[in-house]
């Protein structure tokens, strides 16, 4: 933790350190002379400051402070200088660029408070993060978007089908036929509205997880015997590891909403005649299980953002409707079980989805 308490002011009371270590922003105490006399824990964090430049310390923060869109700033408008300089600052954003190559949406506030005992002009600077409250807010608006587009399509089609319906009125057939549409839209429109809902408590991480031994293949083995009857789905073949018990510590209505994510993108990614094979196995402390089609593949530079939410491409033959969040839910959940989630491929061959549980007997009994 940064400190300089010998270089406070004397006019700073005793137990203002004590005030500004319990806060939840940052603070930064400086004099025109560059010098951070003062910087509590959590703007060290913010700024990604160890306290080892004490010269020209001010400057060397001032230079990870650039515009909300990412844009370098002239310095005479970084905060430090703005408050040195007279100004009364309040709420005005900027973001952090550390060295690691994270960032943070800060709103700086501070005005200069007082001379110290060499006369010079002594500052605080505040600093709260945004940044979490930033990405609650794309995150509405990018769901507002997705209402407002994607949900209409099944809507529209259940309205049109209802239109259909009543203009036939009296043929037994062609109603039940309208009926029939207006179900698979109602079941569409559902789905969505359920991804809506999962990735907002995901991201909450309100999820109570209700963990117990799962014995993978015979989880698998039911799971696709269930679904033995539809012929889209006949495709799907289980490889598994005879040689290892595969007991992992899951909850298994989560764990079918990851498979049936990845199942689902992998036979809407790929041709109706081709094969989709899931395999398992142990390793060390960890269950692998991995779905892997013989479609056209991922681009390179798009694999790092196919878990993202809203997520989609064009690149499916048989592209269902839906607001793209399979991915992202089932990364989610595979994380609340303290597993991890990756994607490996090749353009024009094909693409293999992984991702790991713990052991049953490695996770601590509550």
């Amino acid at each position: 933790m940064v400190t300089y308490l010998e270089k406070l002011p004397t006019f700073l009371p005793d137990h203002a350190t004590l005030i500004f270590e319990n806060l939840q922003d940052g603070i930064v105490v400086f004099n025109n002379s560059n010098e951070i006399l003062y910087i509590n824990e959590t703007a060290s964090a913010l700024i990604g400051f160890d306290g080892t430049k004490l010269d020209c310390s001010i400057l060397c923060l001032c230079h990870k402070f650039r515009s909300p869109d990412g844009q370098i700033i002239p310095g005479e408008n970084c905060p430090c200088f703005r408050i040195a300089n007279g100004e009364r600052m309040r709420g005005v954003e900027y973001t952090i660029w550390r060295e690691d190559g994270s960032k943070s949406i800060v709103a700086c506030s501070g005005s200069t408070i007082g001379v110290d005992d060499a006369h010079n002009q002594v500052a605080v600077l505040c600093l709260s993060d945004l940044s979490q409250l930033r990405a609650l807010e794309k995150v509405n608006h990018d769901c507002t978007k997705m209402l407002s587009h994607d949900l209409r399509s099944p809507l529209a089609a259940i309205q049109c089908w209802a239109q259909l319906a009543e203009h036939h009125s009296g043929k037994p057939d062609k109603i039940a036929n309208c009926v029939s549409h207006i179900m698979s839209s109602v079941q569409k429109t559902n789905m969505m509205i359920q991804d809506l809902v999962d990735s907002v408590r995901l991201e909450l991480e309100s999820l109570n997880l209700e963990r117990r031994p799962v014995d993978i293949e015979s989880f698998l083995t039911n799971m696709l015997r269930q679904t033995k009857n539809d012929e889209h789905l006949r495709r799907i073949h289980l490889v598994s590891d005879e040689n290892n018990a595969l007991i992992a510590s899951a909850d298994p209505d989560f764990l079918e909403r990851i498979m049936k994510s990845l199942l689902t993108n992998a036979l809407n990614y790929s041709d109706s005649n081709s094969d989709v094979t899931v395999t398992c196995g142990r390793s060390e402390e960890r269950i692998t299980i991995s779905v892997t089609d013989q479609g056209a593949g991922i681009p390179p530079a798009k694999i790092p953002v196919i878990f993202d939410r809203f997520y989609r491409t064009d690149a499916s033959p048989q592209r269902e409707e839906g607001l793209g969040m399979g991915l992202f839910i089932a990364k989610k959940l595979v994380e609340a079980h303290g597993g991890r989630i990756w994607a490996e491929s090749q353009e024009g061959s094909g693409s293999t989805f992984s991702f790991s549980l713990p052991l049953a007997d490695s996770v601590a009994a509550p």
